[in-house]
């Protein structure tokens, strides 16, 4: 078979990101131009020389760019052909770099021509934003899955980010031995080609947000998924006093309103300044204590023990933070008006 001269594609590995590889000549003895946008490095580009036997390719490459402060070396590359024409492989370099990528046909004239007559679809975008999450290896995985079956072509990626950052295919994810405990942020993107433009799907789970975003251009597909994957995520959801914020307004900002419409009754600049003062500091603590100890995200990469205490002492201690600092910033409040026995 005549090997299609157009990829698109993403590597994973000691390095990660999107490459285009544009090829020429016959399958015995090709070649072309390799560029790889290497995520927060930039674009570097090889020529390439391969065969292809009609289910192996075989490449070989020398950078032609050099970028400052980054090496690349001499690049060896296999991969296989599977049946819905993909290639799928591995690569490494002389310096010592390696690792796996992917390969999709890219045929524009072929594109171009099967939709010379349909007009643009319109892309659809729907978010939706989680609570606070704590979520652990296995979960995520049980989630990836169930997305990835909704891909044919398109490869999930997990990004996991701890004392460092890693970035694979699911199936490598499976394998892979955390050192840490705990991950600060992880996400999940995949996304292919559905009628001329692609959809995606990304999911993050984070320290400021917990969300997850689908797109493509058939609006069902877009909100269907989404909701399934509010059906996958919602049981990790928890109920912490921060997430009233999804209502409008958090509990810093409704106890500081409290304390701003009493401040008028009291009859001293000093108790004045004695309320508002403590109920800043009250805020601050609680929400200090939110970050150090109630996460927004909490994320598991090992095995954990679940009990019913796990489950609810969290949401638990959330709570009882926040009716805490209400009830002394009431109890002051009633002392300094005199509701007390105030003298």
């Amino acid at each position: 078979m005549a090997l299609s001269k157009l990829w698109t594609g993403k590597v994973a590995g000691t390095s990660t990101g999107n490459v285009f590889l544009q090829l020429s000549g016959e399958d015995t003895a090709l070649l072309g131009t390799l560029r790889f946008n290497e995520a927060g490095v930039g674009i570097v580009v090889y020529s390439i020389a391969g065969t292809f036997d009609g289910t192996k390719l075989t490449v070989t490459g020398e950078p032609q760019n050099q970028i400052e402060g980054f090496a690349f070396g001499r690049l060896t590359a296999v991969a296989d052909l599977n049946q819905r024409g993909e290639f799928w492989g591995q690569w490494e370099t002389d310096i010592g770099s390696a690792g796996t990528f992917v390969l999709f046909p890219s045929d524009l004239s072929q594109a171009n021509d099967a939709n010379a007559s349909q007009p643009l679809n319109q892309l659809h975008t729907a978010r939706h934003d989680f609570t606070a999450i704590e979520i652990a290896r296995d979960q995520i995985i049980e989630i990836a899955e169930e997305i990835q079956n909704e891909f044919k072509t398109g490869p999930l990626v997990v990004t996991v980010e701890a004392r460092t950052t890693q970035t694979c295919f699911l199936p490598d994810f499976k394998k892979l031995h955390f050192s840490d405990d705990q991950a600060k942020i992880i996400k999940l993107f995949v996304q292919e080609p559905a009628g001329g433009l692609s959809r995606a799907v990304t999911i993050e789970f984070g320290p400021q947000m917990n969300f997850a975003l689908t797109q493509g251009p058939d609006k069902a597909w877009v909100l269907g998924t989404l909701e399934q994957i509010k059906s996958y995520v919602q049981p990790y959801e928890r109920s912490y006093s921060t997430n009233l914020k999804r209502f409008g307004i958090g509990f810093n900002q409704a106890i500081l309103f409290g304390a701003l419409v009493f401040l008028p009754s009291l009859n001293t600049i000093r108790d004045r300044a004695l309320l508002l003062g403590v109920v800043v500091a009250l805020a601050l603590l609680v929400a200090q204590a939110h970050q150090r100890y109630l996460p927004f995200a909490s994320i598991h990469l090992r095995a954990k023990r679940v009990t019913l205490w796990s489950k609810i002492a969290p949401s638990l201690v959330s709570w009882l933070l926040t009716a805490s600092a209400a009830i002394v910033s009431g109890l002051l409040l009633a002392y300094l008006q005199g509701w007390m026995g105030r003298p």
